[in-house]
């Protein structure tokens, strides 16, 4: 087995910076598994542009925490274990030990998964939230939805319910009448 490759700069940031508002959220907040999953949303964001081993694997991690937090506040049971392992995978991470935080992070999803079993319904979403993602910013540069679903392997149909429910930040630039006017022209 090949060893995992150093860690893009980008990506160990955002995932410090995701781990570290993960923490704090754990520390203050006695039922934090709503916040827990705003912060999983912005690593999977990472994850469908980054498409790397570690940007993904945080990403399954924040999710299947958050929803395991979610079970322990339902049945009253603590979370403790789980913030001191996230605790552990983000000190070896500041640290710049990237196999040390791998191996947190791993021992993480082993606690999750002896908490919850749902551990592998989780990755599966995760991994298709960032298949639509993607395949939103794809669409966003002139791919169409037939192509995209082809690519990342997602129906169409997924794929348009996704982007009805996102809004889309297009810059100003030339006017309607300018670009429709420039339409014209081409098809001349």
């Amino acid at each position: 087995m090949a060893a995992q490759s150093e860690m893009h700069e980008k990506v160990r940031h955002d995932i410090l910076a995701v781990l570290k508002q993960a923490l704090d959220v754990m520390k203050k907040d006695p039922h934090p598994s709503h916040l827990l999953m705003d912060i999983s949303n912005r690593v999977i964001h990472n994850a469908s542009i980054f498409q790397d081993e570690d940007s993904l694997g945080a990403a399954i991690m924040l999710y299947a925490l958050a929803k395991t937090v979610q079970g322990c506040c339902e049945k009253n049971v603590s979370f403790g274990p789980l913030s001191a392992t996230l605790r552990k995978a983000y000190d070896q991470l500041q640290r710049g030990d990237d196999a040390g935080y791998r191996a947190a992070a791993k021992q993480l999803l082993m606690k999750i998964k002896q908490m919850d079993s749902r551990l592998k319904l989780y990755v599966e979403e995760v991994m298709n939230a960032a298949r639509l993602k993607k395949g939103h910013k794809l669409h966003e540069h002139g791919l169409s939805v037939a192509r995209i679903a082809e690519l990342t392997g997602v129906s169409q149909w997924e794929l348009l319910q996704y982007m009805g429910k996102t809004v889309t930040y297009v810059p100003e630039g030339k006017p309607v009448l300018q670009r429709l006017q420039k339409a014209r022209e081409m098809f001349r």
